[in-house]
């Protein structure tokens, strides 16, 4: 079965402002919700610029902004949650599911007290989605981060919404009709490595609980022995 790739580009493109709209959203929730942690925001944004290359120039410059402005926006709520949660943050669910080794490295950018440090965090694939919230939580001032934000926004937009504007139809151009079997392929490798995650979560809390449960009917034997 032949698929025309190309011809299914062309109308996309054709509905450019709905696929701008739709990265910038994608983007926003990454940054604010944590969906990076689910679905890489990189794969929803390379897709929807290479859809863009084929509508103009124009399109890809206005896709660049409407990304940044929701990855920054996103920045933003992240920011807020953790401003108003505070350093307990990094012991609850939302943090745990994103990975509390994430949520240290994360804060390990913060310690630094440089908007230079915030910016590159802004880039690492699951730290990003943390580090607003650090920033909330440590109460960086506002004014610094909301220039690591904008400035982080800016370049991850670039990169990922420019990169896949240029290379994109050159990827089409090569694989051609192999394409969406490759990206079939790609969607099951990353269902499969979410559903790993999410079991290996679920062990890892149920001998947590398992291991606090013993302590604590270890804890009146000791005290009726001493």
């Amino acid at each position: 079965m032949n698929f025309d790739v190309p011809g299914l580009v062309d109308a996309i493109a054709a509905h450019a402002p709905l696929v701008v709209a739709l990265i910038g959203v994608s983007s926003l929730l990454e940054a604010g919700l944590g969906l990076g942690a689910v679905v890489p925001g990189e794969t929803v944004v390379v897709l929807g610029a290479t859809v863009l290359a084929d509508a103009g120039l124009a399109w890809i410059l206005l896709g660049i902004l409407v990304v940044a402005v929701g990855a920054s926006t996103g920045d933003h709520l992240g920011w807020w949650i953790g401003r108003k949660a505070g350093p307990p943050l990094r012991h609850s669910r939302l943090v745990a599911n994103m990975g509390v080794d994430n949520w240290d490295k994360a804060m390990g950018f913060v310690d630094k007290q440089g908007v230079l440090p915030l910016v590159l965090a802004r880039q690492l694939p699951g730290v990003r989605t943390l580090v607003s919230a650090a920033c909330g939580a440590a109460h960086i001032p506002y004014r610094r981060f909301f220039t690591a934000s904008v400035l982080g926004s800016l370049l991850w937009s670039i990169v990922w919404t420019g990169g896949g504007a240029l290379f994109g139809p050159l990827v089409i151009d090569v694989l051609g009709p192999i394409l969406p079997w490759l990206i079939g392929a790609w969607l099951l490798l990353l269902a499969g490595f979410v559903i790993y995650k999410r079991v290996k979560k679920r062990r890892a809390a149920k001998r947590s609980r398992s291991t606090l449960k013993v302590r604590v009917h270890q804890e009146p034997r000791r005290e009726g022995s001493a």
